[in-house]
């Protein structure tokens, strides 16, 4: 097998792992802004919420 089918095949079974390892079930309705914040800052990043123009949360 190359090298490059060998990476490959290793990168979409590593994919297939850790896909549903990183899933949770969403809502009735969807997720909501501070869900999604909690999500973001779980995994390292900044946030901060906000409203836009019409006072919806960004």
């Amino acid at each position: 097998m190359g090298r490059l089918a060998a990476t490959g095949l290793a990168t979409a079974l590593s994919l297939l792992v850790a896909a549903p390892a990183l899933s949770r079930p969403l809502p009735n309705g969807g997720v909501t802004a501070p869900e999604v914040a909690e999500v973001l800052q779980a995994l390292g990043f900044k946030v901060t919420e906000s409203k836009d123009g019409d006072g919806d949360p960004v």
